[in-house]
C-alpha cells in the first residue's frame, strides 16, 4: 500500500483500526503507531506502520534489507485528517501530497 492508499484508512476510524491490525499494531499498546515510508517520502511509496516500540525513536529503519523513513505518528496524522481539510486540498492525491508537504517542511 502506498501512502496515497493508506488516505481512505485515515479519514475511517475502522478501517484504520482493521489496517493496524493487519501490520499487527496493538492501538492500545504504549504510544501512537508510526507510519514509514520506503526507500524516500514520496506519495507512491510503500508504507509500512509500527509500534512506537518497534520503531525505538528511529528515524529509518531497516526490515528484510529494505529501507524505511519516518514518515509521522498516526494519531497526529489523523488529527489533520479529522479537522476535514481535505475540501481544501482536493482528492486523496492532494491530500497525500499534503501530508508529505506538512511532515517534510512543518512537522
Amino acid at each position: 500500500m502506498t501512502l496515497i492508499g493508506l488516505i481512505p484508512y485515515l479519514k475511517k476510524e475502522l478501517k484504520l483500526q482493521d489496517l493496524l491490525s493487519h501490520f499487527e499494531v496493538d492501538r492500545t499498546s504504549y504510544g501512537s503507531p508510526i507510519i514509514f515510508l520506503k526507500n524516500e517520502l514520496n506519495i507512491y511509496s510503500d508504507v509500512i506502520i509500527l509500534s512506537e516500540e518497534e520503531a525505538n525513536d528511529r528515524l529509518s529503519i531497516e526490515i528484510n534489507g529494505e529501507n524505511f523513513i519516518y514518515l509521522i505518528e498516526v494519531d497526529l496524522i489523523m488529527d489533520v485528517v479529522k479537522k476535514g481539510f481535505e475540501d481544501l486540498w482536493g482528492d486523496d492525491i492532494g491530500l497525500a501530497n499534503r501530508i508529505l508537504e506538512y511532515c517534510i517542511y512543518d512537522a
